[in-house]
């Protein structure tokens, strides 16, 4: 949310895409999605929830609240980084995006 707010206030470009982990340390994905959807200027902002689990409830709740898209990490991070590596190329060299 710090950095969305400096791009606000500078002009900055905002990020083509954000990636939000669903359970951190501190919070939840979840809440920043909720805060971001709410937002007037980045509700627009596509973003994307991976996490460890892929509950129905817990996956319907995040697109209901907007969410573009959910990943869940399979079992090790060589498999997470590859599984986000082939979305992000998807999200970017394949799909039509607005300008």
């Amino acid at each position: 949310m710090d950095f969305l707010s400096v791009c606000e206030r500078t002009g900055t470009p905002y990020p083509k895409l954000i990636i939000l982990d669903k359970h951190v340390p501190i919070g939840s994905g979840v809440e920043v999605l909720k805060e971001l959807k709410v937002h007037p200027v980045y509700k627009k902002l596509p973003i994307v929830i991976v996490s460890g689990t892929a509950l129905p409830y817990e996956v319907a709740e995040c697109y209901a609240l907007g969410v573009n898209s959910y990943i869940t990490k399979p079992s090790t991070d060589a498999l997470t980084a590859k599984k986000i590596e082939s979305f992000v190329n998807y999200w970017f060299n394949i799909v039509e995006l607005p300008v």
